[in-house]
């Protein structure tokens, strides 16, 4: 694919790479040398016109600090590369598309935050993501979600695991948890399987507690 096919550009034998890397601290998701087969296309980005700068590998910074380093086409950002915040430490690797996140790509966040999975025009966007979130100021819990996203939140089928070993599944909606026939499993034992909205029981549903004992019926916002 064209995606693997940039990977490759990415040969650790090359000492702009390995400059670059050390200096930033950057894997840009490489395989080992063995694994990655050597370009004889790699060519590295030349000038100081990055808009000049066309099917060649060159590293950029911005005006804000962020450093890229990676597959530049027609003076922007296209195929794979990394994309790294020194200030914040903040790194994006993966695919661009025109100077923006698109394709398969994993971000990080110092703090514990990551995902990993599809992106389109800068944000979440694909059925199979992988986010993690950590204990925060809104977030009591830390989060481990796999599952859809659609602009840039949950949205589609997904199983969303809380650090207190509680287990959401069933479909999302813009970032909430909104499905008619969802699951959710405690960590005591006790679960519930309904209609869910905005997060909370609303609809037919049954709560089973932990001992066995069961209610059935029409829940009202939890």
């Amino acid at each position: 694919t064209k995606y693997e096919q940039d990977k490759k550009l990415w040969n650790e034998e090359s000492p702009e790479y390995v400059r670059l890397a050390q200096k930033y601290d950057l894997d840009c998701g490489i395989l080992s040398t063995k694994d990655v087969q050597t370009s004889q296309d790699t060519v590295t980005c030349v000038g100081a016109d990055f808009t000049k700068w066309d099917d060649c590998i060159g590293e950029r910074t911005f005006p804000q600090g962020e450093v890229y380093l990676g597959k530049w086409m027609g003076g922007l950002r296209n195929g794979y590369g990394t994309f790294f915040n020194p200030e914040t430490g903040t790194k994006y690797v993966g695919n661009h598309v025109d100077g923006v996140r698109s394709g398969f790509g994993t971000y990080t966040h110092p703090a514990g935050y990551s995902y990993s999975g599809n992106w389109k025009n800068g944000v979440f966007n694909g059925i199979n993501g992988h986010e993690i979130g950590p204990v925060s100021k809104n977030n009591k819990l830390a989060q481990d979600y796999r599952g859809g996203f659609k602009n840039g939140k949950r949205d589609g089928f997904g199983t969303l695991k809380y650090s207190d070993g509680t287990i959401y599944k069933g479909e999302f909606n813009s970032g909430t948890f909104s499905d008619i026939n969802g699951s959710i499993v405690y960590p005591n034992g006790a679960t519930y399987v309904g209609s869910f909205l905005n997060g909370h029981f609303n609809g037919w549903g049954k709560f089973t507690f932990a001992d066995g004992y069961t209610e059935e019926g029409t829940f009202a916002e939890g």
